[in-house]
């Protein structure tokens, strides 16, 4: 006879508490517990639910800590599974903010946990190496390809209620944008913005919803490493980087506080699984390391650093190899593989290999569009920045103004947007002029279809009118603020760190009508909200338009993540600040190979090696990478 209430949720929750408590005091009663639990939340909740999961986990670190690999293995594989069919479940009703609090509060948790596990028990079994590659297939990128796919289901989803539905969503976020931009105290309008921003939450979760019954959005799809492994021609690999912390299973399982990377590499001769390199050091590549490249860059001095600890560990399973599909993660977001510095051979990544930087390798299984759009090329550049209204630059900092290529100035890096928008001012960029024109004259050699836009004409406004364009390219100064040099004085200035796709953005000549006002910053998280889906390259000739807040697994989130997020298909960006000379020159011989009819690709490439002919340092020809299709 059971006792009363042995077959509730309450009798169910009380045994997992027993059994997770045991673990923590490593006794080997905790699995009896812990199984008595899983059983009942079986029959009671199915093998989909999150409580079901959270004693999967349990389980995984008990046969862990007991040396039951095998075992281990399987319920860890249970607790990944459980997670994709929650995410099937449950990311149709959640808007981005709940997708993102969702998988960085539990998903990604128990995602480094398995990849200790592996390393730590399982470093030597392919099939387990090749578990971890399908990890990386299926979960990086994550949140940013459900945010593609339900924007291309409303688009072409014909239903008008629906488009005007999102069109009224956006809108909304417009609003938003404008409020945290102008950055009011008062009572009544902080209220107002935060209405606004829990109707977008509402509108943004109806719009999921209805998409993924339209197109079935969010119908399961698991990649597999054998899949990218076929689609690589002989001298070819593709590398998954992946950043994790250290994990114990201990007590009831905690981080070690270390950080660690490894790669996951796949060539056409792989047979049974990818092979492993890992960098044990992921904490001093994240801080002095980083650093050192960075100033060896900007200083242009030699790096003989850099290469032996980023790239050097690849060495091994690289040979032979002369291209390579990368996928970075963490600490390599920030920096420009082709630009370290081998000092053995005295040559640059570049010289060894050729690299294409993706979101993730399994976009080589997808076929891009083939629809392009007819709507040619738009050209932004020298944009008039006295419509910003700031101040004049002090006497004593004209100088350092007009030495400045195009680094924006330091009263607009360490502030706050607009309402920060002041001191040094604004340094006009001539420069920007003259490339526009370069690039202009290209298209009219070839006698393509483009449109070109100077000064006042270069505005906010008018960039967020264009409309599926085949190339857009915009030269202007670019901005990333980083919340470690700001002081957040007020409670809206604090929403701007709260969404890290306020820290960067564009800066425009600004608009103002009886109708609308457009303060020229163009925002990551304005920009997100524009039409490019058969964009095929934006061109972001600016500086540090490649910089953002690092969410691991999901990549950068600033303006690169927003203008492929809008649709396009491959983003040109700059790591650093970048010298205007020999931007023009890059960008002028880029659009003149890519007329001629080399792929993207090799037209970047060839414009860069072009540019190493004058400017042989990496901070110049360097400054720019190209990620997507």
């Amino acid at each position: 006879m059971k006792e009363p209430g042995a077959e509730s949720l309450e009798y169910g929750t009380s045994l997992f508490n027993i059994g997770k408590a045991l673990l923590g005091k490593n006794s080997p009663e905790a699995k009896d517990y812990l199984m008595k639990a899983l059983k009942l939340r079986k029959k009671q909740l199915g093998t989909k639910h999150p409580r079901y999961g959270e004693v999967l986990q349990k389980l995984s670190f008990y046969h862990w800590k007991a040396n039951n690999t095998k075992v281990a293995q399987d319920y860890f594989k249970q607790l990944l599974t459980n997670y994709d069919e929650q995410v099937d479940m449950y990311f149709p009703i959640l808007s981005e903010e709940e997708k993102t609090k969702f998988y960085y509060s539990k998903y990604k948790i128990d995602q480094e946990a398995y990849i200790s596990f592996v390393l730590n028990k399982l470093s030597r079994d392919s099939r387990a190496l090749g578990s971890l590659y399908d990890l990386a297939l299926n979960t990086k990128g994550l949140i940013f390809y459900a945010s593609q796919k339900v924007r291309v289901a409303i688009l072409q989803s014909n239903d008008q209620e629906l488009i005007e539905k999102y069109e009224n969503w956006l809108s909304i976020k417009e609003k938003v944008a404008k409020a945290h931009s102008e950055g009011s105290e008062d009572a009544s309008s902080l209220k107002n913005t935060d209405s606004l921003l829990l109707l977008a939450n509402v509108l943004e979760k109806e719009l999921v919803l209805k998409s993924a019954e339209f197109k079935n959005v969010y119908s399961k799809r698991v990649y597999a490493w054998q899949e990218v492994q076929q689609k690589l021609k002989p001298g070819e690999a593709a590398i998954e980087v992946t950043r994790f912390r250290t994990f114990s299973p201990d007590e009831e399982g905690y981080f070690l506080g270390k950080v660690n990377y490894i790669g996951l590499v796949l060539t056409s001769e792989t047979k049974t699984g990818p092979r492993i390199v890992t960098w044990e050091n992921g904490g001093e590549m994240e801080g002095r390391l980083l650093s050192y490249y960075r100033n060896t860059t900007r200083f242009q001095l030699t790096d003989t650093l850099t290469y032996n600890q980023f790239w050097k560990p690849l060495q091994p399973v690289l040979k032979g190899i002369n291209k390579v599909f990368f996928c970075p993660d963490g600490v390599f977001h920030q920096i420009n593989p082709n630009t370290l510095y081998n000092p053995q051979e005295k040559r640059f990544v570049a010289d060894e290999i050729t690299l294409e930087l993706m979101t993730n390798t399994r976009d080589l299984l997808t076929q891009a569009s083939n629809k392009k759009s007819n709507s040619g090329a738009y050209l932004f550049g020298f944009p008039d920045y006295e419509t910003l209204k700031l101040l004049e630059p002090k006497e004593e900092e004209k100088a350092t103004a007009q030495r400045s290529t195009r680094a924006l100035s330091r009263a607009l890096r360490s502030g706050f947007l607009r309402s920060f928008l002041r001191g040094n001012g604004i340094p006009p960029l001539p420069g920007t002029k003259a490339e526009v024109e370069n690039i202009a004259n290209e298209f009219k050699s070839h006698a393509d279809n483009y449109k070109t836009f100077y000064q006042k004409q270069a505005n906010e406004f008018e960039i967020k009118q264009v409309k599926n364009p085949s190339i857009l390219h915009i030269a202007t100064h670019g901005f990333f603020l980083d919340d470690g040099e700001l002081s957040v004085e007020t409670a809206s200035q604090q929403k701007f760190l709260d969404n890290p796709l306020f820290l960067s953005g564009l800066i425009l000549a600004t608009t103002t009508s009886d109708d609308f006002l457009e303060d020229g910053i163009l925002t990551a998280y304005e920009s997100m909200n524009m039409f490019l889906d058969d964009t095929d390259i934006v061109v972001l000739s600016a500086c540090e338009t490649g910089l953002g807040t690092i969410k691991n697994g999901e990549g950068i989130y600033g303006l690169q993540r927003s203008f492929r997020v809008a649709g396009a298909r491959t983003l040109i960006m700059s790591m650093w600040n970048v010298d205007d000379e020999a931007t023009q020159i890059l960008m002028s011989n880029f659009y003149k190979s890519l007329l001629s009819g080399m792929n993207k690709q090799t037209a970047f490439v060839n414009a860069q090696q072009k540019l190493r002919e004058k400017y042989p340092a990496p901070f110049y020809w360097g400054a720019f990478v190209m990620i997507g299709d």
